[in-house]
């Protein structure tokens, strides 16, 4: 029964920049809001550690961290209680307390000011590399790593299926693909990504290229394979493109998922594909071995 109005009055914003010696990381106060990504003071007592720790000059963002920061994927379901408190970037580079200019892979908590090294795969970083460069290599090819030599044994003549070639873990699973004598198919989603990838992989047959939108990759297969399917898929598509994806294997192939997105809400699919003997690996980079000398491809 009153007239009011509804005003707007912008409040002054008081910022103040501070230098930080301590344990810093990166968060999302709100889970599924990027809005509320702070710095918050991390659990580290950087003066007190006994143990070698690195100061972090790059951390790269990750698919997964994206898909835990929107609240694709629950956190409840990749991480353990005391990772949920840091829990994005779990790639790295930076100098270590001895001086040591190292990249790296930890569980968690990467997007950091420090980082404890005790449960890392660490790497010296080359001379010619900047740390920037550096940054961007770990994740790729361990992934690549534990899918084409953990998970699986690829073999010189066989044929592969890599879904979205100019990504990542795509490039360096091409790179490796043709290093170990593989018959490469891809995907990518424009035809400037396909430019790209032909004139990166000069050895890449253009029919070779199929489109990650939509199912045509399946079609490309079979004419490419004379219905005879390929031995491996590296997947990272979902839901339709995963089906066709399986599709796609030949005979005793091996489905290697690398995507958490199907595996998280429980994607269903038809058990019928087993009667071709077909192999199902999913490939997780969570549980790191301790030592990164181990790993020799």
């Amino acid at each position: 029964g009153k007239w009011g109005s509804y005003r707007h009055l912008k409040l002054q914003e008081v910022s103040e920049t501070k230098s930080r010696t301590g344990h810093y990381f990166a968060n999302c106060v709100i889970k599924g809001d990027l809005s509320t990504l702070r710095w918050l003071y991390g659990p580290l007592n950087v003066g007190k550690l006994t143990r070698e720790h690195v100061r972090i000059q790059y951390a790269s963002l990750n698919f997964r961290d994206v898909m835990l920061a929107t609240g694709k994927i629950n956190s409840d379901d990749v991480l353990n209680r005391i990772q949920q408190q840091c829990i994005m970037g779990f790639e790295f580079s930076g100098v270590t307390d001895k001086g040591r200019k190292v990249m790296g892979l930890g569980p968690t908590g990467a997007m950091a000011t420090h980082y404890d090294l005790s449960q890392t795969l660490l790497w010296d970083v080359p001379d010619n590399w900047t740390l920037e460069e550096a940054a961007t290599v770990p994740l790729v090819y361990y992934t690549v790593y534990l899918a084409f030599f953990v998970e699986s044994k690829i073999e010189s003549g066989k044929s592969i299926l890599i879904h979205a070639g100019t990504g990542g873990v795509g490039l360096a699973a091409i790179q490796v693909a043709f290093a170990y004598g593989l018959e490469v198919y891809t995907t990518c989603s424009t035809e400037e990504k396909k430019k790209f990838l032909l004139e990166r992989f000069p050895q890449l047959n253009p029919k070779h290229i199929g489109n990650s939108r939509d199912t045509t990759f399946e079609k490309m297969i079979r004419v490419g394979t004379k219905g005879l399917g390929v031995d491996f898929v590296l997947n990272s598509l979902s839901e339709d493109k995963l089906q066709a994806s399986i599709r796609c294997l030949a005979m005793n192939g091996t489905f290697l998922e690398i995507g958490k997105y199907d595996i998280m809400n429980k994607t269903k699919f038809d058990m019928g594909h087993f009667a071709r003997r077909i192999n199902f690996r999913a490939v997780f980079f969570d549980d790191l071995p301790i030592d990164a000398d181990e790993i020799k491809v």
